[in-house]
């Protein structure tokens, strides 16, 4: 028998190079940290090119793309016994039928699900088919070996959509940040901080500047980064006209180091996101101490101290904004910087090697 060249494939059509930073980094850091060999592959995208990656030809939108990923399933299961996706789609649902029919073979799926694309779809991962719906769950139960998921509340929602038929279990994402020292907390600023997308839809940062102009008197610094579109740049140009607040504005922050020291100066975490998987900035936030206030995105209740830092309202905002303890918040620091450890990277390699790695790879 010819000797298999990986113990894991990792298939993703959307591959690229910043991705390797995020959660695919984490599988490939896992697998070598265990001393396994993991190929990771994708479509080009138009992306930068990395050795580390088996390219696909073209994107992964062009007409004949599903043909080539199918004829690349099909010839990963001669130099492996596993494959991993992302995603629970009907698409990757057909690809583990692929790489398993002939040769029996399973597929372990890392769900970074949308919970509010679920619901709103009558809690489904797709449009409802029911002549369709039967078949693709049960080859799913038959060609998934497991499923990890990224929130405790969307764990239990896959648990129910498969009926507990495929092994689940609890994946949120993790941070390449070391926890600062507990003396460190001392030495906060009195300041906020939001990372992400300026201007980004879905991550509603308008909610938190409307916020701010109806704060007349507020004792924080607040720091927004991330890149800005042109359209935002408009709506903070209006900001700044009627602002009184102490706000800065950093723009995209690609030194680590800078970051990071924005993140330890920082008392709270402020995210403002309608919709959100487990962002990244989350354990980012406690590992460098930082109380987090967010909206009521399903991640958040994984990660909050408790329910009175989350809101779904600009008036709900604003209240906790005004009620913010600043010379008493040192105590919340330390239990946000304690929560770390649920979400340390160590430790969550240690329990996805458990899961798939060691168990996976000893059938």
């Amino acid at each position: 028998m010819k000797k298999l060249i990986y113990d894991a494939i990792l298939f993703f059509k959307f591959l690229r190079i910043e991705h390797l930073k995020k959660d695919i980094g984490f599988i490939d850091e896992a697998y070598r940290n265990s001393g396994k060999k993991l190929n990771l592959s994708g479509f080009e995208n138009d992306s930068t090119l990395d050795s580390r990656v088996t390219y696909l030809p073209g994107h992964f939108s062009q007409k004949l793309a599903m043909l080539k990923t199918i004829f690349f399933v099909l010839k990963s299961r001669r130099k492996t016994n596993r494959l991993i996706l992302l995603h629970i789609s009907r698409e990757n649902i057909i690809l583990a039928f692929v790489f398993g029919f002939i040769s029996n073979k399973k597929t372990y799926i890392k769900s970074d699900m949308n919970i509010d694309g679920f619901l709103r779809n009558d809690n489904s991962f797709w449009a409802k088919n029911k002549i369709i719906d039967p078949i693709i769950k049960a080859i799913a139960v038959r060609y998934i070996d497991k499923i990890s998921v990224e929130t405790q509340f969307g764990k239990e929602l896959v648990d129910v959509f498969f009926k507990g038929k495929i092994k689940t279990f609890y994946l949120p994402n993790s941070s390449n940040l070391s926890p600062i020292n507990e003396c460190d907390i001392s030495k906060k600023k009195d300041s906020i901080l939001y990372v992400g997308r300026l201007g980004c839809p879905h991550k509603n940062v308008e909610l938190i500047l409307d916020a701010l102009t109806e704060i007349k008197n507020c004792p924080f610094h607040f720091d927004f980064v991330g890149p800005i579109s042109d359209d935002f740049k408009r709506v903070i140009d209006n900001f700044n006209k009627n602002n009184q607040l102490d706000v800065e504005f950093h723009g995209p922050v690609y030194d680590e180091m800078k970051l990071r020291i924005l993140y330890t100066r920082a008392k709270y975490l402020l995210l403002s996101s309608k919709s959100e998987g487990f962002p990244l900035v989350f354990p980012e936030a406690l590992a460098s101490g930082c109380t987090i206030i967010s909206s009521d995105v399903y991640a958040a209740k994984d990660v909050v101290l408790s329910s009175q830092f989350i809101f779904s309202s600009k008036q709900q905002l604003c209240s906790i904004l005004k009620s913010l303890p600043t010379t008493d918040s040192e105590s919340l620091n330390i239990k946000s910087l304690a929560k770390y450890q649920y979400f340390e990277r160590g430790k969550l390699i240690k329990n996805f090697s458990e899961e798939i790695i060691h168990e996976w790879h000893l059938q």
